[in-house]
């Protein structure tokens, strides 16, 4: 009965270590979609090129004083 009870705690033990980790795994997730979005800017002279090639795009953005380009939506570019 007593290695039961202990084996039952090391399980606890582990169980609560993987909850942490997965929430702490989540929230890093979380962080980096926010910089990723936070840090994207509507540029407008590159809207015309949303229906292009991801290189075209990415060269849109660079040109326009950006690393690179976010996303496309509704024809409206936004780089960061």
């Amino acid at each position: 009965m007593p290695v039961t009870i202990a084996l039952r705690e090391k399980w606890e033990d582990c169980s609560s270590t993987m909850a942490a980790l997965k929430t702490t795994l989540v929230l890093l997730l979380i962080a980096f979609a926010m910089l990723a979005s936070v840090g994207a800017v509507r540029v407008g002279p590159c809207d015309q090129v949303c229906s292009r090639i991801d290189a075209e795009k990415d060269e849109c953005c660079r040109a326009h004083g950006y690393s690179g380009y976010n996303s496309c939506r509704g024809g409206r570019m936004d780089c960061y």
